[in-house]
């Protein structure tokens, strides 16, 4: 038998390796288990990978499978582990999912001000949201035409925000930034 019977490694940042998973053969039976071939088979099997030490398995003895997963395109990526033996039910697979995610990815929204249909001068407050499906945002900067204008400070709380969306970080989503409009010139 095989432990566990399948596996999903979640979220992996694409084109990274993630921790290996141990899958463990155990030889129920009364006679010598002979492994023929462990491969990974399947639509995303070149985004698996897996080394083992399994050739024989004496009665109540066990081998290891070690599997990770690099995720080459996003979006689900799905195969199996396969185990060719001389025991009957051969060969055994085992299936593997992952979810390849993109970094860094955020959405940033300005709530205010909400329209600039009248010029403001002096000092402009700005004010908005900035959120990640995977990843939790630390920081948010303000540019204007290309030029950094410096750090918002983040972490006010969204209800509102994290009501409609179900990112990382809820509900301390929200960023502030006071603009100071003399610094452009017309």
């Amino acid at each position: 038998s095989v432990s566990p019977a399948s596996w999903t490694f979640g979220n992996q940042l694409l084109t990274t390796t993630s921790a290996a998973k141990s899958f463990t053969v155990t030889n129920t039976g009364t006679a010598m288990l002979t492994i023929s071939n462990v491969g990974i088979t399947g639509t995303n099997a070149a985004d698996f990978a897996q080394t083992n030490n399994c050739t024989s398995v004496d009665p109540e003895g066990t081998c290891s499978i070690s599997v990770t997963f690099t995720p080459s395109v996003a979006g689900s990526r799905t195969a199996s582990l396969s185990l060719s033996h001389n025991a009957s039910g051969s060969p055994q697979t085992i299936s593997l999912t992952g979810n390849a995610i993109v970094p860094g990815n955020p959405s940033l929204f300005i709530d205010q001000p909400s329209s600039l249909s009248n010029p403001f001068e002096g000092l402009a407050s700005v004010a908005g949201w900035a959120t990640d499906k995977y990843f939790a945002v630390t920081s948010v900067t303000v540019a204007v035409d290309g030029v950094q204008r410096g750090a918002a400070t983040y972490g006010a709380s969204r209800p509102d925000v994290c009501q409609l969306l179900d990112e990382v970080g809820c509900p301390n989503v929200g960023w502030t930034f006071v603009l100071d409009t003399g610094l452009f010139s017309n």
